[in-house]
């Protein structure tokens, strides 16, 4: 697992563990942090994320089936899609030259590249791309 990858583990358990702080009774887990479960789902196992999150089997794999179905159901252009956003690092550049970047779909296709910091204007539409690819 990356460092990139760790902090968006500990964000969103952070995003839990504020959420069960707050919330009043035995109030059900906004959809919001479900999603966020979701993404983490990307690169690590199901049952990996309901152990780190505190999260319940049945109702995290009923919602990565609802995901799958819209998505292989979903006949619609790239552009009417959800939006597609990469975050990266606050400082970039400033200390590093070259930087590794994972891209990957819904499918289990994924993809990593080596890139200069010089050419991250170049990485967008070619994760465009790569998903569109891998979502057909």
């Amino acid at each position: 697992m990356n460092p990139a990858q760790e902090q968006i583990i500990f964000e969103v358990q952070q995003s839990f563990e504020v959420w069960r702080s707050t919330r009043q009774g035995r109030e059900r887990v906004p959809e919001e942090l479900w999603v966020q479960a979701i993404s983490l789902c990307s690169f690590l196992a199901p049952t990996r994320v309901c152990k780190i999150l505190g999260v319940n089997y049945p109702g995290l794999r009923k919602r990565l089936r609802k995901r799958l179905r819209r998505s292989a159901s979903d006949a619609t252009t790239p552009s009417e899609k959800e939006p597609l956003f990469l975050t990266l690092p606050d400082g970039l550049g400033k200390e590093t030259s070259q930087v590794r970047v994972e891209l990957s779909g819904s499918s289990s296709a994924r993809m990593s590249l080596d890139l200069s910091v010089d050419h991250l204007d170049r990485l967008f539409p070619l994760a465009l791309r790569v998903l569109e690819i891998t979502e057909k």
